[in-house]
């Protein structure tokens, strides 16, 4: 696959994190660290040789987010920001933090670094008396100390929350709330991570997660014949916390967490693709994912293994705005069980518009 301009950059600046979320992929079902999670950090040198051959200007978007670990952990995340604000002042940045660390001096110079031109979502699955039962190991103070200095200082913010059983009776006190600290915008994330199932279970049965009533019965469409690259299509790279380069953040937790044949089905992935020996002008240069092929209709032809579990059968995680600023309500729950199930009959349109006539509804001029 070959890249004519790259326009973003998703960024993992660390591998490591503070908190324990028991559906995250860095813990297991003891509620502890995989083995293979690092200590390795992206730190700015790396990204300043990765992109040393590149007009900075032609970039959109920058995301700090990742597979595995809280991006403000990482030493140089304030840096970075600051290096991509001065070379591009046009460039969108986004933050995605669990906001529990950090002076609320940093979280200011954050705000300024970021101006109005980008948002730090802050992912608060709850109130001080619930947040934690998720956010494993979290402190509230640092929460709240971290989205007040940061809004204070101009910043703006997003609020996203995970609905489970335990704080589904929040959701509206906590969108409440958002309007009143200066949120601009309240959304529910609806989790696929339940498998199918009413519920997770941690360390023997000790720790369990319910599913809410907002985790409806999502449609799963299966795309069997063909799908499109959503990194390709808008021209991005993700660069993990070890350095390696991958179009997305899909394919590399196949290659970490895979079998040994699932490995060696990506030759030119993992050491061969790295901050330290690539550019982004190589990519536009030269076809170094060679195991995606991309058709000139932008579908994707052969897939690997992580092109199928994460683009050929898709499990629509669904957002759902609750509250955003300058609307005069915060949406009942009434209203929000309608959005999703009007999503989901949606997205079972264009699944039977792709299975009966090659192609989806949103694609039709």
């Amino acid at each position: 696959m070959k890249y004519n301009k790259i326009v973003k950059l998703d960024l993992e600046l660390s591998q490591q994190c503070f908190v324990s979320c028991p559906m995250c992929p860095r813990t297991d079902d003891n509620l502890e660290e995989q083995e293979f999670i690092t200590k390795k950090q992206l730190t700015l040198d790396e990204i300043k040789n990765f992109v040393s051959d590149y007009d900075l200007s032609l970039l959109k978007k920058i995301t700090i987010c990742g597979n595995y670990g809280e991006p403000i952990i990482a030493k140089d995340c304030l840096k970075i920001v600051q290096y991509f604000r001065e070379k591009n002042p046009n460039v969108f940045i986004q933050i995605s933090t669990c906001g529990g660390a950090k002076s609320a001096d940093w979280w200011r110079d954050l705000a300024k670094s970021i101006g109005k031109n980008g948002v730090v979502q802050f992912h608060i699955d709850g109130l001080e008396d619930t947040n934690h039962i998720y956010r494993r190991g979290i402190n509230w103070k640092k929460i709240v100390t971290a989205y007040q200095s940061y809004i204070g200082a101009g910043g703006r913010a997003h609020w996203i929350f995970i609905p489970f059983k335990h704080n589904e009776h929040q959701v509206f006190q906590a969108a409440k709330i958002a309007r009143e600290e200066g949120f601009e915008e309240f959304k529910l994330k609806v989790t696929t991570r339940f498998l199918g199932k009413d519920y997770r279970s941690y360390k023997n049965g000790e720790v369990k997660l319910y599913k809410s009533i907002y985790n409806i019965q999502l449609f799963e469409a299966n795309f069997k014949k063909s799908f499109f690259c959503d990194s390709h299509i808008n021209k991005y790279l993700y660069l993990g916390a070890d350095g390696k380069v991958s179009p997305c953040c899909y394919i590399l937790p196949i290659i970490d967490q895979g079998s040994d044949s699932e490995r060696k089905s990506y030759p030119n992935f993992g050491e061969k693709n790295t901050v330290k020996n690539r550019k982004i002008q190589d990519y536009i240069d030269n076809d170094l994912f060679t195991e995606i092929i991309v058709d000139d209709n932008q579908n994707v032809q052969s897939p690997t293994l992580g092109c199928i579990k994460a683009c050929g059968k898709k499990n629509f995680r669904q957002f759902i705005t609750i509250y955003k600023r300058g609307s005069y309500f915060i949406r009942s729950k009434r209203i929000v069980q309608l959005a999703l199930i009007l999503k989901q009959f949606y997205r079972q349109l264009l699944h039977i518009s792709n299975k009966h006539f090659g192609k989806s509804l949103s694609n039709i001029n």
